[in-house]
């Protein structure tokens, strides 16, 4: 079984520089050629499997592959070493300092707003959105958007990571811009959230899914299609 998987896996990627040339454009910019660069073999990964089991399970194992991928970078950037403390301005300094030089500088963003208890941006230019779509399916891109949102959530309990509530609020979404809201919470408030995740993941899925080392738990309740979280302080 070994063996029928590694030959699997090889003639899936034999065909990867034809599909470089094939997934490049005249109007690539050099950001976007190292977007397509790194992304080479998950383009390769999802025509190949469309062309054996269809478009739509393909997309669905991209993503799900894409979207794990996602967690984890984020959280290694974002995340200090266990038993430090996490705090609002920590996370935005690693934030932009990633937006500015890091592993999401090829995308391109509008002001940064600060107040005391919010921080507010813009995506103006998502060139993984750009990248998927020369690749075949731009939808691959909602993994990152999901990875955002369950990172950005789970980073503080008293952070809320929100995108408003404008439809549509991402450009894979058909949005002219991917929005991110911020918001500092006050201690022992309710974190409500009426747009946490683009799909349908249960909050209760996200309360388990907090890292181990964090002692937090959380009180869970429906009202009217929104969630109210509670973590004590």
């Amino acid at each position: 079984m070994g063996q029928r998987r590694f030959l699997f896996i090889v003639r899936l990627f034999l065909p990867a520089p034809l599909y470089r040339k094939r997934f490049a454009r005249a109007r690539d910019d050099l950001p976007l050629q190292e977007v397509k660069k790194t992304f080479l073999l998950v383009g390769v990964l999802y025509n190949e499997f469309a062309k054996r089991i269809g478009e739509a399970s393909a997309l669905a194992i991209t993503q799900a592959f894409l979207y794990q991928l996602g967690c984890a970078v984020q959280r290694v950037a974002y995340f200090p070493p266990p038993g430090e403390q996490r705090t609002w301005g920590q996370f935005h300094r690693v934030h932009e300092a990633q937006m500015e030089e890091g592993f999401i500088s090829t995308n391109q963003n509008d002001v940064v707003f600060h107040t005391d208890e919010t921080v507010t941006f813009h995506i103006t230019r998502c060139r993984l959105h750009e990248c998927f779509l020369d690749m075949g399916n731009a939808s691959i891109t909602e993994a990152f958007c999901r990875s955002d949102e369950t990172v950005f959530t789970e980073y503080l309990p008293l952070m809320r990571f929100h995108r408003g509530r404008q439809v549509p609020d991402t450009i894979v979404g058909g949005a002219s811009r991917c929005i991110f809201n911020y918001e500092r919470l006050p201690t022992h408030r309710p974190i409500v959230s009426d747009s946490l995740l683009i799909s349908t993941t249960p909050l209760r899925f996200m309360a388990r899914s907090l890292p181990a080392h964090l002692d937090v738990r959380f009180s869970i309740s429906f009202d009217k299609d929104q969630y109210f979280v509670t973590a004590p302080g």
